[in-house]
């Protein structure tokens, strides 16, 4: 099904880490989801890097905001600590969302 502009947003729920469930609304603030493959690789490091070092824009907003990855709850775990990113990682292992 393609999401248009306008559409309503499901709620969602994805592990942040084992056994730490984060539950995503979308009650009227401003909610931002970044979608990447794989944690680790180059080019998302550098990516979720360039978020964590320009994360003031993002904080301004006001918003919610979460990266999305098919990696482990284990491995979006590690690579938020490793890398000092200021926002939930979460895992969709299971390529639910």
């Amino acid at each position: 099904m393609a999401i248009r502009s306008g559409d309503k947003a499901t709620p969602f729920t994805l592990a942040a880490a084992p056994g730490e469930p984060c539950e995503v609304t979308f009650d009227g603030a401003t909610t931002v989801l970044f979608f990447f493959p794989l944690a680790f690789s180059p080019v998302c490091s550098d990516e979720m890097c360039s978020l964590r070092d320009n994360w003031s824009q993002w904080s301004d907003l006001d918003a919610s905001v979460y990266g999305v990855t098919c990696d482990s709850p284990f491995v979006t775990a590690k690579f938020r600590e490793e890398l000092g990113i200021p926002f939930q990682i979460l895992s969709d292992f299971n390529s639910d969302v």
